[in-house]
This record gives structure tokens, sequence and C-alpha cells, in this order.
């Protein structure tokens, strides 16, 4: 083994010493400087009821929004439900700050011309200056291409039946779930459930 010498032991007291003179650097800085005296935090919740309000909103301009199969196909004619659809935009349209989208086919002459359908329609019904409210243009809301309904019905039988409601069980059968925090009695493609949040371990039997 080497003996150590002097250099190395002034260049390791060297950066001893750095790094202690950065850790008292780093300790002493002062988080709460920024922050005015007097000043008092957000209630709790702030940021998630914002980030909640934000997809009410988000949802609501839904409301709004003509989609394709609305109108009878390849026409600027709405079908029933489109009538019906458009009646209650234009009752709420004068109360909200969204627009009316239409979503487009790839035929600008037929997109123009149900848009032109639409404003006429607002107008009969006094809607202010519809021709600025009404646009084309893709709607926000993702699509659903009909893959996803297996799933969300699976998950809503289960959940009805783990979360203390009535429902066809995962292995057969109805069965009453035991809620968050309860017991629950299985059906006959079940058992006695134990605590927990689906129904926990218990025993089970036919």
């Amino acid at each position: 083994m080497k003996p150590v010498t002097t250099w190395g032991l002034c260049v390791g007291a060297l950066l001893l010493s750095g790094c202690v003179a950065g850790g008292q650097r780093a300790w002493n800085v002062d988080n709460c400087s920024a922050i005015r005296p007097g000043a008092i935090p957000a209630p709790n919740g702030t940021a998630l009821n914002e980030w909640m309000d934000l997809q009410a909103a988000r949802a609501e301009a839904d409301d709004f929004v003509i989609y394709r199969h609305e109108w009878v196909p390849h026409t600027c004619r709405l079908g029933p439900y489109g009538s019906y659809h458009l009646r209650l935009i234009a009752e709420r349209l004068a109360e909200v700050p969204f627009l009316v989208v239409i979503q487009p086919e790839f035929n600008d002459e037929l997109n123009e011309q149900r848009r032109l359908t639409v404003v006429q329609a607002l107008a009969t019904c006094g809607v202010p200056n519809p021709d600025t409210r009404v646009v084309v243009a893709f709607p926000q809301a993702e699509g659903l291409d009909g893959r996803e309904a297996a799933r969300i019905y699976q998950e809503m039988i289960q959940e009805g039946s783990t979360a203390g409601g009535m429902g066809p069980q995962r292995l057969g059968g109805w069965g009453l779930g035991g809620g968050l925090s309860g017991w629950g009695l299985g059906g006959w493609g079940g058992g006695l459930g134990g605590w927990g949040v689906r129904g926990g371990v218990g025993l089970g039997g036919n």
C-alpha cells in the first residue's frame, strides 16, 4: 500500500472543505423568501377542483358538437336525433361561450352546406349572430370504435357486484357484494367474502 503524500492530503482537505461549504450553502437556502408576508395558502383541493372544473367544461363543450351520424348520409339534412339535438343547442347557446362544432366530412362543399343549415336554423330560433358561432372542425373528444364496449360492460357489472350492488359474478351466478369495508355473501358461484375493497378472501363453495 502506497503511503499518503502531503500533496494528496492537501487535495483531500480542499475537496472536503468545498463539500462542506457547498452543503452549508444548500442548507441555508430560504425556500420561503419568494412568499410575501401574510400570504395564506390555497385551501385543500384547490388544484384538484380546478382540474375537475376543466374536465367538466370540456364535457359540456361536447354538448355543442354535431357529429356525422346525426346527418342523413351525404346530405345537409339532419336526422331525427340531429334535429332534436339542434333544438337543445339553440335553447342553451346564448348562455354559454362554446362554439357549435360540426364534425367534417371529406367534402368541403357538403361541410359548408351543413354549416349554413345550422346557421339558418339557429337564426330562426332567435340566436344572435349565429354565423360567428358555427364552425366546421374536428371535435376534441376522443371517438370510440366499439371495442371498448365489452371491457366497459365487464367493469360496470363487476363494480356493481363487488361494491354493494347486485350483479353477475365473474365466475358465474348472482351475489351480494361486500362493499368497501363490509362482509358479503356470494352467490352459488362464490362464497363467504372477507374484508376488503373487492370482497376480500373467504371460503368458496358451490
